[in-house]
């Protein structure tokens, strides 16, 4: 059963990769929400202290990725997002 969390923690990054491609090509993130973004890396965060200390090896490998993955999107959204313009 072990090799489904491992399955899990490479599929769960897998499904970021494409949205991530799209960002660095088109450099457009109008449809991203920050908040949800913020959102997820806490929890990831908050998985991954919580494995680290009950040590599961497949558990940190889904947490650190996805959480790297959010820190990815997250930062790229504040980097291309579209400024208010001046009146």
């Amino acid at each position: 059963m072990e090799v489904l969390l491992y399955v899990a923690a490479i599929l769960f990054f897998i499904c970021y990769v494409p949205q991530i491609i799209k960002m660095l090509k088109t450099k457009e993130v109008d449809d991203i929400s920050p908040i949800m973004w913020a959102l997820a890396m806490i929890g990831y965060s908050c998985g991954l202290i919580y494995f680290l200390f009950h040590w599961k090896f497949s558990m940190v490998l889904n947490y650190s990725s996805g959480l790297t993955c959010s820190l990815i999107i997250f930062v790229l959204y504040y980097k291309w997002r579209e400024k208010e313009k001046p009146k």
